[in-house]
């Protein structure tokens, strides 16, 4: 029987606390007291691993919010049989409420495969407050470093919490049984507040982190030094941005009970500031660590290609190259926190990232779930064109009809099949663009098949099986080295699925660079121009000579537009979007109105490409913050309920 000790109670003072009402003990049933479990090394870092356990996936498509709402289209007739898709969908229809609340990472009850993170940070707490019992450490220096990776971990959920429902309680320890009732009824802290608590944590934790992962077969995913600051300077960055920075004149009169402002309507220059000089840090020590971007001298090929298409292999391989020899297989990811294709997942079609993000094309009939995640037009038509501008300010793409269909010409031999039919839409557009999609007549480039690419032939006649709505695939994130075409069972091969990039950080320090300066400079283009360049892109100021709107990358205001246009495109499908859109405070202007696709049935190029409504989406002010439930409001009347719900 297990023996109830002071830590027995917690759970139920988070009741209390947060609402929180289903909790997982997450002692195994043989271990009978919290004292047990740090009783020597072996217990304690299993409960260290248990804490790592709680760092949401964003290799989940199904958990991880990102996904959500505009990336991928899951086909709707089919969603019904995708059981815990049907959490997405609610929220994706506009179902989301405080009397039912999905994805529900505050409480935990949104769908049986949500983590509830304040249980989370609970067992980080339970950890701190351990860690010094096991008289078996191997070293001082190994408890300090399990201690920094617990802070670490403590203050990444705090922000990710921060991130989707803004103003969070701080759970700075657990609190005692010997707590009155006023004491467990704790405050939603302002936002400011809360990323200064996750910035202490980080500035305690990163002392005691490793560099590097020495032993990169048993500790690879474990938190390093530049993993936390590469955290620190997006948290920075975050609380900068319009949406916690002044840029919502509603959010003056969101108080708590106590007259508290839980959100900023004031704007703070500083914030910018010490964002800049945080992503500068962060920079610096990756670099010296040997992060870098990835370029086409890290790719390993049998045959002699084409600059273009050691491009479109070098886009694949940034993210999908396997990484678990760490940065000698991939030394532009800086975070990496899943198992990749190896993580439990694997082999299940309606659970699997990687089976979805493929064209159904691997495949003999049957009904395996392949090809599900559809990438929206919404999100292709962002993708620039061969001059490396928005389609919008190409003069060449003005007044065209995008759906027109057309011969593929000897010119694009390197991306599709020459003399095939396609929309004009799929010419001439970025590298990125033929790396990180596949589409009706495109090459598929995979290792086992690079002298003779497949082709990607996908009308709704030649199609037995499953097939996407819109029409486009994230090849992207299908690894070069994955295995099975032509009639054969697909396999996908193993990667780390990256977090944190060090394009990221570029993009983020332009970004920053451009809000402190009056107006842009060429070290603001210098770190746009790192990302363009690896992609096969001249830089911005050159580039924009060609476009309608020349002079938009001297202004401040104009380059703010190229850079978050930059982000989008170069982190698409990596579940960064969602979140930039939300800070920038501008997800009404893209996740409002209908999303979009090919006529996937059409049997005929002509009845192929016409771009059809698969659903219209309804974003307001109140969706920047997701709700918490009535439940937990009553529970704890201390809770204000997130703004506009």
């Amino acid at each position: 029987m297990r023996m109830l000790n002071k830590f027995s109670i917690i759970p139920i003072i988070l009741v209390l606390l947060c609402g929180c009402s289903d909790f997982l003990d997450i002692i195994p049933d043989d271990v009978a007291t919290v004292e047990t479990a740090f009783e020597n090394r072996q217990n304690a870092e299993s409960f260290l691993f248990t804490c790592y356990s709680y760092l949401p996936d964003p290799s989940d498509p199904w958990t991880y919010p990102a996904y959500s709402i505009d990336e991928f289209y899951m086909h709707s007739p089919e969603k019904l049989s995708l059981g815990p898709a049907q959490e997405m969908y609610k929220i994706i229809d506009g179902n989301q409420s405080v009397s039912q609340t999905y994805l529900d990472f505050w409480g935990g009850t949104g769908g049986k495969a949500v983590k509830n993170l304040f249980q989370g940070i609970r067992d980080c707490n339970i950890f701190l407050e351990n860690i010094d019992n096991p008289k078996d450490m191997q070293s001082e220096t190994e408890r300090k470093r399990w201690i920094a990776e617990v802070k670490f971990l403590k203050a990444y959920l705090h922000f990710f919490m921060m991130q989707v429902y803004g103003p969070v309680p701080v759970i700075k320890e657990n609190i005692p049984i010997s707590a009155g009732i006023d004491e467990v009824r704790v405050f939603r802290e302002p936002v400011d507040s809360v990323a200064a608590y996750v910035v202490q944590l980080l500035d305690e934790a990163i002392p005691d982190l490793p560099e590097e992962i020495a032993d990169v077969k048993n500790e690879f995913r474990r938190v390093t030094k530049p993993i936390a600051l590469a955290v620190k300077a997006k948290v920075l960055t975050t609380v900068a941005s319009p949406l916690y920075n002044g840029g919502v004149s509603d959010y003056s009169g969101y108080t708590d009970s106590k007259g508290t402002q839980l959100i900023s309507a004031t704007y703070d220059p500083q914030k910018w500031i010490r964002a800049a000089d945080a992503i500068q840090e962060a920079i610096n020590v990756c670099e010296n660590n040997g992060n870098r971007l990835m370029d086409t001298t890290d790719i390993n090929l049998t045959n002699e290609f084409s600059t273009r298409m050691k491009y479109k292999i070098t886009l694949r391989d940034m993210i999908s190259k396997d990484g678990s020899q760490g940065l000698a297989d991939n030394p532009e990811v800086i975070w990496a926190i899943n198992q990749g294709t190896n993580s439990g997942r694997k082999g299940n079609y309606d659970t699997d990232y990687y089976y979805g993000c493929i064209e159904y094309l691997c495949y003999p009939g049957g009904s395996h779930w392949a090809g599900y995640f559809g990438a929206t037009m919404n999100t292709v038509k962002l993708f620039y064109t061969d001059k490396g501008i928005p389609i919008k300010e190409d003069p060449d793409w003005l007044g065209i009809d995008y759906s027109e269909v057309v011969t593929i010409p000897a010119s694009s031999k390197d991306y599709l099949p020459s003399g095939e039919a396609t929309a004009r839409f799929n010419l001439n557009r970025e590298p990125r663009f033929y790396a990180h999609l596949g589409f009706n007549r495109s090459y598929v480039t995979m290792k086992h098949y690079e002298t003779t690419p497949y082709i990607n032939r996908s009308l709704g006649n030649e199609i037995l099986g499953k097939k996407n709505f819109t029409g486009y695939n994230a090849i992207k994130l299908t690894s070069y080295t994955a295995s099975g075409l032509f009639g054969e069972y697909f396999n996908p091969a193993n990667y780390q699925f990256p977090l944190i990039r060090m394009a990221d950080l570029y993009l983020l320090y332009a970004e920053a660079l451009n809000e402190v300066k009056a107006a842009p400079d060429g070290e603001v283009y210098q770190f746009v121009d790192k990302v363009r360049n690896r992609a096969g892109l001249k830089g911005v100021v050159e580039t924009w000579q060609q476009s309608v709107n020349p002079n938009r990358p001297s202004t401040k205001e104009g380059m703010r537009e190229i850079i978050r246009t930059e982000r989008q495109i170069e982190l698409m499908y990596e579940g960064q979007r969602f979140f930039d859109l939300r800070r920038w405070y501008i997800a009404e202007a893209y996740l409002n109105g209908p999303v979009t696709g090919w006529q996937v049935f059409g049997t005929t190029p002509e009845n192929y490409y016409k771009e059809t409504t698969l659903f219209t989406r309804s974003y307001k002010l109140r969706d920047y913050f997701w709700p918490i439930r009535e439940y937990d409001l009553l529970v704890n009347p201390n809770l204000v309920q997130s703004y506009g719900w």
